[in-house]
């Protein structure tokens, strides 16, 4: 990995002032945007929801191959592939479920089903993360309660995507996901954060985090942050017509970590040492399932030592209460000097709700275009002969 992606890299080389990173996170919305694609259409009553995630993970694979292929001017090997392996979360469950190869959960008609998932491509990321309803006719509208959540995250989506401009705070931004929140009747799941990103950091320092409805809590509130130009961002919002205080309902359900890269130990156990060592080869700097691990019952045992001392962030599957219904919605935005390009995107299923928006504020920013249009040059005319 490069030391190019850390946080306190300023060199323009690896920001979206240099068009060959434009090129390379639009490639890996390419590939992001495809795994959706057709994660989304396997979502049918029947299906293995461990079979969704494998391919999201395979398709991220295949298709990152595809691309930079050659070593580098240097003679490196460009390093590409999953950012964020491919999560399947049904009905209450919020996130982060990514079970293990066995796993025998099948969906059935009328679920919910939350697809997360991220790819890179040198390091540059770009996530996405949709929310499905198993319709027996999915041209049919989603009604009800579950309607009004899934058009809540959209148009809070919306209304994020615009006011993350360069000059406004992470705070604002934040405002604007609360408040669609608050007219919609949901609220903001709590923890859930939208993060800058970097070369090889799917998790910046710079946050946004809802200022209400659930999502700002006494032990997790954002620093103030103005937004820059060139900067890229994983706008993440969950909305739950719940409390929007999920938990944790069985530690071992928990298959995705990432490593702690600020950590170190000199682990004692055997088994620690080597999944510890593979992990550090296969996914030093983006989060993985253990699916991915060789030997995952060795992982497992190996796996208690590191946690111990924090050499892994474990990503835990959430849970509302049984009845609630959630949304998720995740984009990857790049903050461009003529308007914000979200480069991950996916088709939506109809959606029936007589919830909207009331405050005049927001309507007229989600009607404003993300880009502006660009202006002509006017050539001087030849004079007259």
């Amino acid at each position: 990995m490069s030391d190019a992606g850390s946080e306190g890299e300023d060199d323009t080389q690896f920001t979206l002032a240099n068009p060959d990173v434009v090129t390379k996170y639009k490639i890996a919305a390419d590939v992001v945007n495809k795994a959706l694609e057709l994660v989304l259409a396997a979502c049918k009553p029947g299906a293995k929801v461990v079979d969704l995630c494998a391919l999201g993970d395979a398709t991220i694979m295949e298709e990152c191959g595809k691309y930079y292929n050659k070593k580098d001017k240097d003679g490196n090997k460009i390093e590409k592939g999953i950012a964020f392996p491919c999560c399947a979360s049904v009905n209450n469950q919020v996130c982060h479920n990514s079970p293990p190869a066995d796993d025998a959960t099948v969906l059935e008609e009328g679920q919910t089903v939350k697809i997360d998932l991220g790819a890179h491509v040198d390091g540059f990321v770009a996530t996405v993360a949709h929310t499905v309803v198993l319709m027996g006719d999915m041209n049919a509208p989603v009604t009800g309660p579950q309607a009004d959540v899934m058009q809540a995250v959209i148009t809070a989506g919306e209304a994020a995507i615009r006011k993350l401009r360069p000059g406004s705070t992470n705070i604002e931004v934040g405002a604007a996901i609360a408040k669609v929140a608050e007219e919609f009747g949901v609220n903001m799941v709590e923890g859930v954060l939208s993060h800058s990103m970097k070369r090889f950091v799917i998790d910046g320092n710079k946050i946004v985090l809802a200022n209400g409805g659930g999502g700002a809590t006494a032990e997790l509130k954002a620093e103030e942050d103005t937004v820059e130009l060139n900067e890229v961002y994983a706008l993440d919002i969950v909305f739950s017509t719940g409390e929007g205080k999920p938990k944790c309902v069985d530690e071992r359900e928990t298959a995705v970590y990432k490593r702690a890269i600020e950590k170190s130990y000199k682990l004692k156990m055997q088994a620690s040492r080597a999944v510890f060592s593979e992990i550090t080869k296969k996914f030093p700097t983006m989060p993985f399932t253990m699916r991915a691990m060789g030997d995952i019952r060795g992982a497992r045992l190996g796996l208690v030592e590191c946690m111990k001392h924090e050499l892994l962030h474990e990503y835990p599957v959430l849970y509302e209460k049984a009845g609630d219904c959630v949304a998720h919605f995740k984009a990857t935005v790049l903050v461009m000097p003529n308007g914000n390009d979200r480069i991950t995107t996916w088709s939506s299923q109809p959606i029936s709700t007589d919830k909207a928006l009331a405050d005049e504020e927001l309507k007229a920013l989600i009607a404003q275009p993300l880009k502006s249009k660009k202006k002509k040059d006017k050539k001087d005319k030849p004079a007259p002969a």
